[in-house]
């Protein structure tokens, strides 16, 4: 998919638009694809300071915390690798994920939080929590 730039002229954008290039401002592009071709842009503008893009990825998932989910089995699977004594699940994940001295890294398509000797490994576009180990020393 070609795309045009974001400040293109009136007549630059009336022709990509007969040339068949989309733009990120066309109601036509799902959102999903908008935002997808925005992490990518990013990726390439971040390359060469990653700090600012791990920066930008955790501030994502942090902002997205109240989306934050898991399934039944889910929860059962994650309490018992971790040895959890609370049921509240999401919640302790939710509050782990908070915690200063969380990493959080995103590859492909889930993030990886290392808090409190543990890995938590998160579905990075539905937010579901999907397992949970503890780091192995």
């Amino acid at each position: 998919m070609r795309m045009a730039s974001a400040s293109c002229s009136v007549t630059a954008c009336d022709s990509a638009k007969r040339d068949g290039q989309t733009q990120l401002s066309d109601p036509a592009l799902p959102a999903a694809s908008r935002r997808l071709i925005i992490f990518i842009l990013l990726r390439i503008i971040f390359r060469e300071n990653k700090e600012i893009f791990l920066m930008y990825t955790t501030n994502e998932l942090l902002s997205n915390l109240d989306k934050l989910h898991t399934t039944d089995l889910g929860a059962v699977r994650i309490k018992k690798n971790l040895s959890l004594d609370t049921d509240e699940v999401i919640e302790w994940c939710k509050l782990s994920i908070k915690q200063p001295d969380a990493s959080v890294t995103r590859s492909g398509k889930n993030w990886y939080v290392r808090v409190n000797g543990c890995i938590l490994t998160i579905h990075a576009h539905s937010y579901t929590v999907i397992t949970a180990h503890k780091i192995k020393k």
